[in-house]
């Protein structure tokens, strides 16, 4: 598998740590969701995709409890199908999300200050039930309300 640019090669899927793919945020103030992804990914024919999704996020804290990263995946461009999928939920797997409420109502005041960031590397295509074909996608994260920024890659086959 051939990753332009060559770096995403090398991520370490699963980690919670800045790596050489990971978005730069040099503003300490900033606040939001923060992907990169490659540019072109080209497999060949016996191999799985991987889609590495690197990124990062500066959110406050009370708004995120009760709910999960979500990876979204479209078509774009030259691409002649409908959306891939819709959302799908990252930490736990190919469905859709679920939402659980808390067994005691939380005070917002006690997270008003609270803030929570954190760098993540994904493999986006472990997330659905098949495999990406060749074309051109949109890739967007979102969290709670947030939502990160559009990446686009494409899928070639050698």
């Amino acid at each position: 598998m051939d990753f332009i640019p060559p770096d995403f090669a090398k991520v370490p899927y699963d980690s919670q740590t800045a790596g050489v793919c990971s978005p730069r945020v040099e503003d300490e103030d900033w606040r939001g969701i923060a992907i990169n992804i490659p540019q072109r990914i080209t497999i060949r024919r016996a191999e799985t995709l991987k889609l590495p999704i690197c990124g990062y996020y500066h959110l406050p804290t009370f708004p995120l409890l009760d709910t999960k990263m979500v990876v979204h995946v479209r078509g774009a461009g030259e691409t002649k199908f409908d959306p891939v999928a819709g959302p799908v939920v990252v930490m736990d797997g190919p469905n859709e999300p679920v939402v659980t409420k808390p067994k005691k109502p939380r005070d917002p005041k006690m997270y008003r200050y609270s803030v929570s960031e954190e760098y993540f590397v994904l493999d986006g295509q472990r997330y659905f039930p098949a495999q990406l074909p060749p074309g051109d996608y949109e890739v967007m994260v979102t969290y709670g309300d947030a939502r990160s920024n559009v990446a686009r890659v494409t899928i070639a086959r050698k």
